[in-house]
């Protein structure tokens, strides 16, 4: 398990077996958000920053190796990679980012597609999740209170296929396609309790929204969540001052 830090310019793995860390990797930057395992040499981070850049770090040495710009674009946050290797754009990292979407060639290093923004509905994009089945990413737009589903046109382009509304204080989301959900999370205004919002893949309609007991506080970056597959369990963290809590709820 990767651990970023929104302050510290440390990087902590964490063993899942030993419950304990592995390693504090020196010489990262601060605003580290989120991670993709990509191969033995190779874990990407996106650098939530003016400048925008993703780090590169050497899984086998446990360093930073580089820091990529290069047309990175400004705040990127999410990262999916594609693993469909039926789909156009396999083996590609899609980027999420304020002004929309890029595309990231983790073989090269390089973006490819610099930002893509279809029918300018990406406000401020955050978790940004790949669709095996519909070969489709999901993307968590807080800026229009919205979660929105593009579908991939080419290996460079992709085309807006629909946008779910009323998700105010959205702050991050998750894919079963085996049980055909989608699950977002949401804050309330202030300090408060954060919703789970739980979304049928096919239909695009809300199904419900549970109240969890995680105290979410006014922080952007309350409400991860994260799924146990196998289980059909979902956890989901908030942070409010003292309440570092995370809450294990069951799904069918």
């Amino acid at each position: 398990v990767w651990v970023t830090s929104s302050s510290l310019t440390t990087i902590n793995r964490i063993s899942v077996t030993l419950n304990s860390s592995i390693a504090t990797i020196a010489g990262a930057t601060a605003n580290g958000v989120e991670c993709v395992e990509y191969s033995s040499t190779k874990v990407f981070i996106s650098v939530q920053n003016a400048v925008g850049s993703i780090m590169l770090i050497n899984p086998s040495t446990l360093t930073v190796t580089s820091s990529i710009t290069l047309n990175v674009p400004p705040n990127p946050i999410g990262m999916a990679l594609n693993t469909n290797v039926a789909s156009s754009q396999y083996d590609k990292i899609i980027i999420s980012a304020g002004g929309g979407v890029a595309i990231f060639n983790p073989a090269t290093n390089l973006i490819t597609t610099t930002l893509a923004n279809p029918s300018s509905v990406i406000s401020s994009g955050r978790t940004i999740k790949y669709i095996t089945s519909t070969d489709q990413y999901v993307i968590a737009n807080p800026g229009g209170f919205n979660i929105i589903f593009l579908s991939i046109a080419s290996a460079t382009t992709f085309t807006f296929t629909s946008v779910i509304r009323n998700f105010a204080g959205i702050q991050d989301l998750c894919v079963d396609e085996a049980s055909g959900y989608v699950f977002t999370t949401s804050s309330g205004l202030g300090a408060g309790v954060i919703f789970v919002n739980t979304i049928d893949l096919t239909t695009k309609k809300v199904n419900l929204a549970i109240p969890t007991n995680v105290t979410c506080g006014i922080s952007g970056a309350a409400g991860k969540i994260s799924l146990d597959l196998p289980n059909k369990r979902m956890f989901v963290c908030g942070r409010a001052g003292q309440n570092n809590l995370v809450s294990a709820i069951k799904y069918l």
